[in-house]
């Protein structure tokens, strides 16, 4: 059974124009409308992104990182978690929770995946035309973290999530 993933919208992901729409105020201006510059709608709209990556301690010296989608700052939020984490001195091992986690960028995904592995292929992307040919592969070294970890996967891990789970599987 396909189940898809809900999504909330707020009126600021939306373009002003739709919002004066939907508000009734189209084609009028009153006393309550407001038109916002693009670089305003811009700057408060990429100030309300949702954070991807969040991380506790589960018991003694075990941190639990949970990715829920993969935007362009996922693979900062992963590593300013792991730098925390390292900060801390006392975590000895490490749960990935991609449950739930439908995707997103595949950048961001590969970026996250140099994150955990030092060497090795990422993934390989094969098309029709010879530029879609790729592979990505870690380049990371040393800088790569080095805690022993599980991933926690389910039937709603998909896309650029899967990326990264068979990444770490197969390395």
């Amino acid at each position: 059974m396909y189940k898809r993933q809900k999504r909330q919208f707020g009126f600021r992901t939306l373009n002003p124009v739709i919002c004066e729409f939907i508000c009734g105020a189209c084609n009028s201006l009153d006393e309550y409308s407001a038109y916002l510059s693009a670089g305003q709608y811009l700057a408060d709209s990429s100030a309300s992104a949702q954070m991807s990556v969040h991380v506790r301690m589960e018991g003694v010296g075990v941190a639990y990182l949970q990715i829920t989608h993969f935007q362009p700052s996922t693979p900062q939020e992963v590593e300013n978690a792991l730098k925390n984490l390292a900060m801390m001195g006392m975590t000895r091992a490490l749960v990935l929770d991609l449950r739930g986690n439908t995707g997103g960028l595949l950048p961001a995904a590969v970026k996250t995946a140099e994150k955990f592995l030092s060497s090795g292929i990422i993934v390989s992307a094969q098309g029709q035309h010879d530029d879609a040919n790729k592979v990505y592969t870690s380049t990371a070294g040393a800088s790569a973290s080095t805690l022993p970890m599980v991933v926690l996967v389910d039937n709603e891990t998909a896309s650029a999530a899967e990326v990264l789970a068979v990444a770490l599987r197969d390395n």
